[in-house]
């Protein structure tokens, strides 16, 4: 049965990329080597700024932060960009806006640690092999 998408996750779409996340980062971390550096900007974390519902499950966070040991980047909006809809995402505008703003505030509530990246390019990437660098030594 095919079903026509209205172009908004639901409720439901965000606890399936949820768990979706959590059993794919588990499954990177588990068939990897512990020198392996995995990057992504799909955690599971990313669902609960469209279902905040989901982050009452602090059992299944904690588990898997405490599992995948992740270092959590927040990238600063770029200001030339802040009116430019993005094209890799299904949200509007306003959805990226509210959802940026969100960020910050969720991660303190969960009392998870992250390291906010403003400048330029070039700076943003040398903070985050710093933080890559020292981890692995």
């Amino acid at each position: 049965v095919y079903h026509t998408w209205n172009g908004a996750l639901t409720d439901q779409d965000q606890l399936d990329i949820f768990n979706g996340e959590i059993m794919q980062t588990e499954r990177y971390i588990t068939i990897c080597s512990p020198e392996t550096v995995i990057v992504s900007d799909s955690s599971p974390l990313n669902a609960l700024i469209y279902n905040r519902k989901l982050a009452n499950d602090k059992v299944t966070i904690n588990d898997w932060l405490a599992f995948c040991e992740p270092i959590i980047f927040y990238a600063l909006p770029v200001q030339h960009h802040l009116d430019t809809a993005d094209t890799n995402r299904v949200h509007t505008l306003a959805q990226i806006k509210e959802a940026d703003q969100a960020i910050p505030g969720i991660l303190e509530e969960l009392g998870i640690e992250y390291i906010e990246l403003d400048g330029t390019n070039h700076q943003r990437k040398l903070k985050i092999l710093r933080k890559i660098y020292d981890r692995l030594v």
